[in-house]
């Protein structure tokens, strides 16, 4: 028997929860418009009473971190990292969308989680929204504050037209009705996915969904130090909003045949040994179910020569020429894919032209083809990359792909060894 506090300040809500191992003794959910430093220790002092508790009787405590209400998430982390160090307590900390996410899976059967998309929303304010996509307990889109277009947009991304099945999203959130009003406002979004809203409001917050995931995780042996709790804020600087809307103006769309052409230029520019056009028009035949080739792009511009060499010189994303692409007015920067047998993916190249590198773009199209995969149920990825190649290999290692082999001489041209890479999914 183990009892557990959860806590959740980082709303427009207070909810607290007290537990016995997996069964909620008592719960506090508070929606009256006051502020968390009014009503926290008052509603927490009282729950202890309610059950004739005191703070050390507690075995283990859990927090949201966030995102969400600056001041609300400092509440709540502070005094429950203040606890936890008083005490000497583990401390489970869960980002508020997850718990969101969890409070809905609860409702459903083992079979149906498996196949879910919950899209979990809280309002950041002038149409802009704190946003995560889950299949079942996995993450799809990280937790990001978004202009609900821009998410919009970037959903079409990730559920490209072609597929077997349309999904539904199931929404959730106060921050639901910002994403209704910019789906509604999109004409192709509908073509791509449908939504249904669960709620618009913050109901699905609740401490008691925190209690569970922190018993599961109990139960399990671990035993987080309040040290490793840290805030989920979500909220960009100055510099990094630069960078994003720079990067915002790239596209990735799924590639086709008629993309050949561009796609045998950038192979021809980045390897040494590069693919065939034959090869590649392979690739991109539509009746090719297995390999999926995608394309970083730009909205291309009528600029003269002069225009064009001044922007050569800017290092701006937004600034970079690539080839023309045939399907539409597009500049092609960068493409790559995957080949999907089962439950493994084997990323195929990532070839980026040497105007549009350390700019963001192989890292959104690298984030694109696994998000993709990871849709389709990939759960391993692997790739090969030269040893020499430090910038690909950094971006590898924080995208979580970790050495497992290696192909003596696999590369030519020069000859050198390859390392195999493989990422997995731990949720």
């Amino acid at each position: 028997m183990a009892y557990c506090l959860a806590v959740d300040t980082s709303g427009k809500t207070l909810s607290l929860a007290l537990s016995e191992d997996e069964r909620i003794l008592a719960e506090r959910f508070i929606d009256e418009g006051l502020t968390h430093s009014e009503t926290f220790l008052p509603q927490l002092a009282d729950l202890l009473s309610e059950l004739k508790l005191s703070v050390k009787d507690l075995d283990y405590l859990a927090v949201t971190l966030g995102p969400g209400s600056y001041t609300g998430i400092r509440i709540g982390l502070a005094s429950m990292k203040s606890l936890a160090w008083l005490l000497d307590l583990p401390l489970f900390a869960y980002s508020s969308l997850r718990v969101i996410n969890t409070h809905y899976l609860r409702e459903l059967t083992a079979e149906e989680v498996e196949q879910h998309f919950n899209l979990t929303l809280l309002d950041a304010r002038s149409g802009r929204v704190f946003s995560a996509l889950y299949k079942g307990e996995r993450g799809i889109l990280p937790i990001a504050n978004r202009q609900s277009s821009d998410l919009v947009a970037e959903l079409k991304d990730l559920f490209y037209l072609g597929r077997s099945e349309k999904p539904t999203l199931y929404v959730s959130g106060d921050g639901a009705s910002a994403l209704q009003e910019a789906y509604a406002a999109d004409p192709e979004a509908a073509q791509h996915f449908a939504i249904s809203v669960l709620t618009d409001d913050l109901s699905g917050l609740r401490a008691k969904d925190l209690a569970y995931l922190a018993y599961r995780d109990y139960k399990q042996g671990e035993r987080p130090g309040w040290e490793e709790a840290e805030a989920i804020y979500a909220s960009p600087t100055q510099a990094e909003r630069v960078r994003r809307d720079n990067l915002a103006k790239v596209k990735i769309r799924q590639a086709g045949p008629e993309d050949v052409d561009s796609v045998h230029r950038i192979e021809l520019a980045c390897f040494s040994t590069p693919w065939s056009r034959k090869s590649l028009l392979h690739q991109l035949d539509p009746e090719n179910k297995i390999t999926r080739l995608f394309v970083a792009c730009r909205e291309a511009e009528s600029k003269d020569e002069s225009e064009l060499k001044s922007e050569e010189q800017n290092d701006e994303v937004d600034t970079i020429a690539g080839y023309q692409s045939p399907k539409s007015a597009e500049e092609i920067l960068a493409y790559g894919g995957y080949t999907l047998h089962f439950d493994e993916a084997e990323i195929l190249n990532i070839a980026v032209l040497d105007q549009a590198r350390q700019k963001g773009v192989g890292r959104k199209l690298l984030t694109h083809l696994m998000r993709n995969a990871m849709s389709r149920g990939a759960e391993r990825m692997t790739l090969e990359v030269r040893e020499s190649n430090e910038p690909a290999r950094r971006l590898y290692d924080s995208m979580g792909f970790k050495p497992c082999g290696r192909r003596k001489n696999y590369y030519e041209k020069p000859r050198e060894d390859a390392l195999i890479l493989l990422w997995q999914d731990k949720s």
